[in-house]
């Protein structure tokens, strides 16, 4: 029986929504009314409800004039030089403000709070408090002050409402029509703005079942674009939808192109495809492990750093190489103790030292190996684990016939 990776969320996938969530709303400034009308009447996806697109409200968000048109470098550099000059009071906040929108229209949230945290104050002048309340909902998923937030409906709705509630609690619950309202919306937007959501909601989309919505995206979202299929974050939308299909070699292929691309997109990717090709067969546990192991060194501190090294463990133990598991956990372990996965990265810590110690799993790894493995990783067990052998005498015996101290 083949092994089953971890169920990865991606970190390139519904993580992102969060930003997406604000920017569905923000970027409503950034499309003409008479665009939406004439976008919202035809195409492939008129059909699907597109009415909870419908509205007319102004945005309380505009991200393409905070954005502006210079490159983000340029443009922060000049902010922070305003914010420098500015005379305290009124002229300070104002830059700050400035500084803190510019942040928030590249979905730097928690920069964005950080500059509006130090002007937390009754002075601060109109829109810091909601443009700090957006940040602070959308970097921690909180789907009923995101909504809250969004006001009156608007053509928008939609997509903010589906972006926000996949983010806080998954797909479960969501229609088919308001997932094909809000791709019809997305479609609407500006290059930089789909470049950023696309494989986010599109993942969204396989991950709900919706495939025909997601090919319809992946097909519309392709003829906007100049680089078309070779696209990373396209390339890698249309990888998941054919290993949905099962379709492997359409798969294989997508995620090797999506793995030439920078940063949580070749990530993923790269770990997708392996998992792909072990799952099936195509290749065993140590070539997994070996290509576990260059990923996690490509990828080291990133965000996908976490699911990377639990595959590279479950790998290693396929393989029979506890130790190098132990390696993959410690390390994992000592990255972020009180994050989410190191539950999981403890408990198969101790798993593997139960099964090493007590179950006879690895035969092939004779006593003094064992005991070596022990001294070395004793400080990181859980503490159940550690005080149950504590009284074990027939581990005492082990550690004193190799001559280690107890």
């Amino acid at each position: 029986m083949r092994p089953q990776m971890n169920r990865m969320t991606g970190q390139t996938g519904l993580s992102a929504l969060a930003v997406a969530a604000v920017m569905a709303v923000s970027s409503a400034g950034a499309v003409r009314a008479d665009d939406a009308a004439s976008s919202e009447t035809d195409g492939p996806l008129r059909g699907s409800a597109l009415a909870l697109c419908d509205g007319s409200a102004a945005p309380r968000f505009d991200l393409s004039a905070w954005r502006g048109e210079a490159p983000f470098a340029e443009a922060r550099e000049r902010a922070r030089g305003e914010l420098s000059r500015a005379p305290e009071g009124a002229p300070r906040a104002q830059a700050r403000l400035r500084l803190a929108r510019l942040y928030f229209s590249e979905g730097l949230l928690a920069e964005t709070l950080a500059v509006l945290t130090a002007d937390d104050n009754a002075g601060s002048p109109r829109g810091a408090a909601l443009l700090r309340a957006a940040a602070h909902a959308a970097l921690h998923g909180d789907h009923q002050e995101l909504t809250r937030l969004r006001g009156a409906p608007h053509r928008d709705a939609c997509l903010w409402t589906v972006a926000a509630r996949v983010q806080s609690s998954g797909a479960a619950g969501i229609s088919q029509a308001a997932f094909a309202s809000a791709a019809a919306r997305l479609l609407q937007y500006p290059q930089w703005a789909r470049s950023a959501l696309t494989y986010p909601f599109g993942a969204a989309l396989v991950e709900a079942g919706h495939l025909s919505i997601a090919r319809i995206l992946l097909e519309e979202e392709g003829k906007r674009r100049e680089e078309s299929s070779d696209a990373p974050d396209l390339a890698l939308l249309r990888a998941r939808i054919a290993e949905t299909l099962d379709d492997i070699d359409q798969a294989a292929d997508a995620y090797t192109i999506a793995a030439t691309a920078d940063g949580p997109i070749a990530a993923e990717a790269g770990l997708r495809r392996i998992a792909l090709l072990w799952r099936h067969g195509r290749i065993e546990a140590p070539g997994a492990a070996a290509a576990l192991r260059d990923l996690a060194a490509d990828h080291r501190r990133a965000p996908m750093e976490p699911e990377i090294l639990l595959a590279l463990a479950r790998a290693n133990e396929y393989a029979a190489r506890p130790d190098m598991a132990l390696g993959a956990l410690g390390r994992l372990m000592g990255r972020s103790p009180g994050a989410s996965f190191a539950e999981e990265a403890q408990d198969r810590f101790d798993r593997i030292f139960v099964d090493l110690f007590e179950n006879g799993r690895y035969p092939n790894i004779d006593s003094a190996i064992k005991i070596e493995l022990y001294l070395r990783y004793r400080d990181a067990l859980s503490p159940e684990v550690a005080e149950s052998w504590m009284g074990d005498l027939a581990f005492a015996e082990q550690l004193a016939e190799a001559g280690a101290p107890t």
